[in-house]
């Protein structure tokens, strides 16, 4: 039976004008709204279609894309180029400081007009607007994190239709809402004006030290017509009141307005089967009500590699006096916690799903375009599906971007990918006025509501980096305490409560990195919360410094490379292909840059003088440092319980920390993730006694029985030493399975010009590798080697067989001109070792096209040492 929990929260004015808004540009109070999550209403339709657009003082008008921005298309009618190519970036200023008009003639259907209700819906607008129907103005708008509606059943006409959205320039509002102040927020990132931080716009937009500085504008969502009578339903939770191993206890919790008193009947299903069957009492105005469903022997929602990604359709359909509505969402039955226990390092920081300490294996996700509108399905899929491929069972999605689209927590639901939401702050310090809070607080709310129903979402984060900022960065130096007050305002006020109020399912976290929840402490500690480690790449300390880092949760380190050199090319010219031309310069947005990967190249490797070269050495330069940063972490486990390297994928091609370039071609690192982030890794490591330590770690859930071999070779194929061991391994655990002194064993050679594989196997299938190699390749004297190659066709695939009597490093394919990827690559070879890999061809192709682009190289010749 439902229980009506309230009906009276809202005056009928402010019910009949709910989503009716004013707001002043000068950053006065805004009149009260309301911003809850919208189901599924009686009658749709779409406004998405007929736009036209120009910019403001222009005669002529131009076919306009929705969703979209004006920055695709002015590139759609020839206006720009490609924002991408070369330096284009640099031309394009102009647009943020102009102002653009889109423009729509309708006709609504008359079905629509028919009903009591009409709403005009824009689901994202970026984001200061003025609005006007039919010639009346009817709102501004002033943040493009969460939908924005009107009521307009009194504007709206039969026959045409007038719809204008004003864009104003963000940067001429942002000046007028900094005018007078002695001092800006610290905005480092923003490569613009350094006025970002007043406005509820995406940060990337104005630049980063990986991204572009495109400020966009336009209709980034959906904008459509809705239409009802007498009932809707505002918004429809799914709370799990108890899991257990023979029942879920669910409410479904509704809020519905209704026009008039009404006796209505709600029916409930569960996958498509009629659960619950509930008469119910409606008043006037909003009604909140609970529904309580029972599943028997629940089937558990799982992270990839712990159980299945069970999930339940929840369906919900009210019958009223004029009205059906319906809702759905699909839901997974897990807990999470965030645990933080006492110990004697300090205090830990594991998540717990289904009581089952999970060790977050990823890396940090930011928005997969600058123009994010024009992300399919197909897009999120593909990137994704790479996470999956590399053994990733965590993103961290980065509080500088945005608040993802619905399809990519839909398929990290399908995936079993793990979601910690940062709240959309980063590195800067935010305005905490009236006005401003009461933004964010209706940001959060439809946020929260929209995504809470998603079992991938484990932790709301605040914020990206502000407490490190503020206590290490110097701010509380440079800036006046009152900026401090504002941030405990938003992140330990606000946020916390809007959290409390909507979700306390999930923990809230109030900024990464963080040691405490209540703002005291070190962000940087080591001993408590999760922790940015950027000594390397920053500060410029060796790789090896990843190994005294003894942190409890590492979300964000990370390194640099450049793109594959089929994305360089589609950038550049032959001209530009010097890492210090100007054009490769503007698609290198961290200050050391192009200079710093070099530098850090001469340490390890030797300079290749060939541009390509040095684009892939660059590569795998990134993988080797995060593999040194990613296997420490996991062999710290259970004192580290994450690693989310910075960052998997890109906006636009450049070089960058991510493992996928912006095209989705893989990186070095994504390959070499696949094998340090397997659910068993054998890793060997040099530990402080001069010993050579041999871990294995686990992220299965049962012992395991398993060869453990071990192979020292020198660099002419000669079998040095050998040990091959029976062991059981652990579940969820990390510890030295063999240890061993070089001068124990009967070698006495050169160890600079050897390599230890390891390797553990069971029932003759590979569980785990890892090459070991005792001197940098600086230092090595490697030799040329000899390839044994062979291509079988398998479908529309191709499979390719390598061996080799020599240990070869880094060996690498390459199919220059066509789009695809290979199932493992950058690799190294142990003599007699077969290694198969096969290319995925994003196109059909003959077995004569593959053959002719295939290459390959090593780190041999990566160091041109020929």
């Amino acid at each position: 039976m439902a229980e009506n929990l309230a009906h009276d929260e809202y005056s009928d004015a402010e019910i009949r004008n709910y989503l009716v808004t004013t707001n002043d540009p000068a950053g006065e109070e805004m009149s009260e709204i309301l911003i809850l999550q919208n189901e599924q209403p009686a009658i749709v339709q779409s406004l998405n279609r007929g736009w036209e657009f120009r910019k403001n003082g222009d005669e002529k008008w131009a076919a306009a894309e929705i969703p979209g921005c004006v920055h695709l298309d002015l590139e759609k009618n020839n206006s720009i180029e490609d924002p991408f190519y070369r330096d284009n970036e640099s031309r394009l200023k102009w647009i943020a400081d102009s102002d653009w008009e889109y423009t729509l003639t309708f006709s609504a259907d008359d079905t629509i007009l028919s009903q009591n209700h009409l709403e005009l819906v824009f689901d994202g607008l970026d984001t200061y607007t003025t609005i006007t129907l039919n010639g009346q103005e009817i709102a501004e708008t002033n943040n493009m994190f969460h939908p924005w509606r009107f009521d307009v059943k009194d504007i709206i006409k039969a026959g045409e239709n007038q719809l204008q959205v004003y864009f104003h320039s963000v940067l001429a509002r942002e000046a007028e809402l900094s005018k007078g102040r002695k001092q800006l927020y610290p905005a480092a990132n923003d490569q613009a004006n350094g006025t970002s931080t007043f406005t509820r716009k995406a940060p990337y937009n104005y630049g980063w030290d990986w991204g572009p500085c495109l400020i966009t504008a336009g209709i980034w969502q959906d904008v459509r017509l809705e239409a009802w009578n007498d009932l809707k339903i505002l918004n429809m939770a799914v709370d799990q009141d108890l899991l257990s191993a023979t029942q879920a206890t669910l409410s479904v919790v509704l809020d519905i307005l209704s026009e008039q008193a009404q006796d209505v009947v709600i029916n409930a299903s569960i996958d498509g089967r009629q659960a619950s069957k509930t008469n119910l009492r409606l008043e006037a105005g909003q009604n909140k009500t609970r529904v309580p469903l029972t599943i028997e022997n629940p089937q558990r929602w799982w992270p990839l590699g712990y159980g299945e990604q069970r999930r339940y359709s929840i369906e919900v359909a009210i019958n009223g006096n004029n009205d059906i509505q319906q809702a759905e969402k699909k839901i997974g039955l897990r807990t999470v916690e965030l645990r933080r226990e006492k110990d004697t390092a300090g205090e830990s920081f594991g998540f717990f799903i289904n009581n089952v300490p999970v060790f977050c294996k990823g890396a940090n996700w930011i928005p997969a375009d600058s123009f994010p509108n024009r992300l399919d399905e197909a897009w999120y899929r593909d990137l994704l599906e790479s996470a999956v491929e590399a053994n990733m069972n965590c993103l961290r999605v980065w509080g500088g971007g945005i608040y993802e689209n619905r399809i990519f927590y839909e398929l990290c639901d399908e995936l079993g990918i793990l979601v910690w939401q940062d709240f959309m702050f980063a590195c800067s310090l935010y305005p905490a006025h009236q006005s401003f809070l009461d933004s964010v607080e209706r940001e959060a709310r439809y946020q929260m509501r929209r995504l809470h129903h998603h079992p991938s979402i484990i932790l709301w984060c605040g914020n990206n980096e502000i407490e490190a900022g503020w206590k290490n960065w110097g701010w509380k130096d440079e800036y006046p305490a009152s900026f401090w007050d504002e941030y405990l305002a938003l992140f330990h006020k606000l946020l916390p409560t809007v959290c409390q109020e909507e979700d306390t399912s999930r923990a809230y976290w109030p900024s990464s990195p963080a040691s405490s929840e209540n703002a005291v402490g070190n962000p940087d500690s080591m001993n408590a919360g999760d922790d940015h480690y950027w000594g390397v790449w920053h500060s410029k300390e060796p790789f090896e410094s990843y190994q005294g880092r003894t942190s409890r949760f590492m979300s964000e380190y990370g390194f640099q490379s450049f793109p594959e050199p089929a994305t360089v090319d589609s950038y550049t010219l032959p001209e530009d292909h010097d890492i210090m031309s100007p054009v490769m310069q503007a698609h290198q947005r961290s200050e050391p840059g192009n200079a710093l990967i070099k530098s850090y190249m001469e340490n390890y490797y030797r300079i290749p003088k060939d541009f390509q070269r040095f684009l892939i050495l660059s590569q795998v330069l990134q993988a080797h440092g995060i593999k040194m940063g990613a296997e420490h972490f996991r062999r710290l486990m259970p004192h580290c319980m994450g690693s989310l390297y910075w960052q998997l994928n890109d906006c636009w091609p450049v070089a960058s920390w991510a493992s996928i370039d912006y095209f989705g071609r893989w990186k070095a690192l994504q390959y070499a993730a696949k094998r340090f982030y397997s659910m068993m890794m054998v890793s060997p490591v040099q530990a402080d006694t001069g010993n050579i330590e041999i871990f294995v770690v686990s992220d299965l859930q049962e012992n395991i029985t398993a060869e453990l071999q071990l192979s020292w070779y020198d660099f002419n194929g000669r079998l040095l030493y050998q040990s091959t061991e029976s062991i059981i391994v652990d579940p969820l655990t990390s510890r030295v399975y063999s240890s061993f002194s070089i001068a124990d064993t009967t070698f006495n050679g050169d160890t600079q010009q050897t390599v230890l594989y390891c390797t553990l196997q069971n029932d003759g299938k590979t569980l785990s590798e890892n090459a070991y190699y005792f001197a940098d390749a600086i230092n090595q004297k490697l030799i040329k080697p000899e390839i044994d190659l062979s291509i079988k066709k398998t479908g529309e695939n191709f499979t390719v067989s390598v061996e080799s009597p020599l240990p070869v490093r880094d060996f690498n394919l390459s199919v220059f001109g066509l789009d695809g990827r290979f199932s493992d690559n950058f690799f190294d070879l142990m003599p007699g070792v077969a290694r198969k890999t096969t290319f995925h061809s994003a196109d059909e192709i003959s077995e004569e096209k593959f053959r002719t682009a295939l290459q390959w190289q090593s780190l041999y010749e990566l160091m041109e040492l020929g």
